[in-house]
């Protein structure tokens, strides 16, 4: 996991005392969906991680 994604994560976990281990799980794994899934990256020209990997992926097969 990238650095800056990591300092996120513990940023938000700071910000917002987790009621519970649950709570906490699915929360992270809502923003990791949403950080690789929806989220544009300038550094993939606008692309989000998961269109990254899977054109990639795609190539690989073809």
């Amino acid at each position: 996991m990238r650095l800056h994604v990591l300092k996120s994560l513990i940023y938000d976990s700071y910000l917002n005392a987790y009621e519970s281990i649950n709570e906490a799980k699915q929360r992270i794994g809502n923003y990791c969906n949403n950080y690789n899934s929806f989220r544009p990256h300038v550094a993939m020209s606008g692309n989000t991680p998961e269109e990254v990997y899977y054109k990639k992926e795609l190539k690989q097969v073809e």
